[in-house]
């Protein structure tokens, strides 16, 4: 059936991964962004299955472009794939317990204290973003991720995916230099 092309069903093996309970450990969507023919001109959104989150990741139509003379669709992240659940309450079973915008992946990766965001924050709770003194400017433009679909093919033209990854450090006995202003 040429309509499941792209579509993930297993990953290692499983149908599921262990890093969240109920659909959101689900393995589901496109691996890699491979779609079928004509998904992109008739469908609102589009997910991808990130196996570095363990979870799909939704895209939603945003509209018509060109791409070196080529008509495209253009579906960009969705603001809730990293909202907590006083945003979106579909994101309970992520277990996200934290200021919204900034998704737990640590149970994906050997259990890393890892967390991943749109850079700079973006989207995220302000309180992020106010933990640094520089270095950290959110802006509109340019910290989003996307994918430019030529609609009749189904073929990614453009792909822009821009994740942050942030690590949680905690303080080091006997390196007190190294975390000495770690809060």
């Amino acid at each position: 059936d040429i309509s499941l092309l792209g579509q993930i069903v297993s990953w290692n093996g499983k149908n599921r991964t262990e890093a969240y309970t109920g659909d959101c450990g689900l393995v589901r969507g496109s691996s890699d962004g491979l779609f079928p023919p004509g998904l992109a001109a008739t469908t609102d959104s589009i997910s991808i299955f990130s196996t570095d989150l363990c979870r799909p990741l939704k895209f939603t139509r945003t509209g018509k472009h060109l791409v070196h003379g080529i008509p495209v669709e253009k579906f960009e992240l969705a603001s809730t794939n990293f909202a907590n659940t006083s945003v979106c309450e579909e994101n309970t079973c992520y277990s996200n317990n934290i200021p919204t915008g900034v998704q737990n992946v640590t149970q994906c990766k050997a259990k890393s204290p890892t967390f991943v965001s749109r850079p700079h924050f973006h989207l995220a709770d302000p309180s992020y973003g106010d933990q640094f003194q520089y270095g950290v400017k959110d802006k509109e433009e340019g910290y989003d991720s996307s994918f430019w679909i030529e609609p009749m093919s189904s073929i990614p033209i453009k792909v822009e995916m821009r994740l942050q990854l942030n690590i949680m450090l905690e303080k080091v006995e006997g390196i007190e230099y190294l975390f000495k202003n770690l809060q």
